[in-house]
This record gives C-alpha cells, sequence and structure tokens, in this order.
C-alpha cells in the first residue's frame, strides 16, 4: 500500500513542481515556434501566389478580349452599356473572380 501512496505523492510532486511548469514552458515554445513559422510560411505563399495571379491576368487578357467584342455589340447595346461603364465593371468582376480563385488556392 505504501508503494501505491508513493506513486501517488510523485504524481502530486510533478504536477506540483517545476518540472510540469517546464514541460508546459516547452510546449508553449514549440506552439509559438510553429505559429510563427506558419506567419512565414503564408507570407512566402502570398509573394508566390501574386506572382502567379499577375501571370494569369497578364495572360487573359481580359480588357482586351472586352474590347474586341465590344465593337461587335449593336449601337443601342452599346451606348446604354457605355452609359453605365458596363465595361470597367465586368474587368473588375472577372478580375476579382480570378483573385478569389488565387486566394483559395492559398
Amino acid at each position: 500500500m505504501g508503494e501505491i501512496l508513493d506513486s501517488l505523492q510523485g504524481l502530486y510532486d510533478y504536477f506540483t513542481t517545476g518540472t510540469y511548469t517546464f514541460v508546459q514552458e516547452i510546449f508553449a515554445s514549440l506552439m509559438i515556434w510553429f505559429v510563427t513559422w506558419s506567419f512565414k510560411v503564408k507570407i512566402a505563399m502570398m509573394g508566390f501566389m501574386w506572382g502567379v495571379g499577375q501571370a494569369m491576368l497578364d495572360q487573359l487578357n481580359i480588357s482586351t478580349l472586352i474590347d474586341t467584342y465590344w465593337g461587335q455589340l449593336d449601337s443601342a447595346l452599346l451606348g446604354f452599356a457605355s452609359r453605365y461603364n458596363l465595361p470597367e465593371a465586368l474587368n473588375l468582376v472577372m478580375n476579382a473572380t480570378i483573385t478569389r480563385f488565387i486566394w483559395n488556392m492559398l
């Protein structure tokens, strides 16, 4: 019976003295290191994805595509769309969609 009490007393001493605090500080340091590392990786990935997004937007050439098909519209529809700046809105929406796709890849 004394051995059981000694083991329980050993566990009690472990949790109430500096050894448990030391282990807790090690785990806290590991978590801080991991969170810092994950932020650094995300920042590096943002730089990479920025390059990918720029390349996609440059290669798709959305503005040129809109201008090409813009000239094929009839005059009534062209006047309506020009009055409400629909080409700029369409360009903005398509660029935002591609940007969201890139961010979802991250």
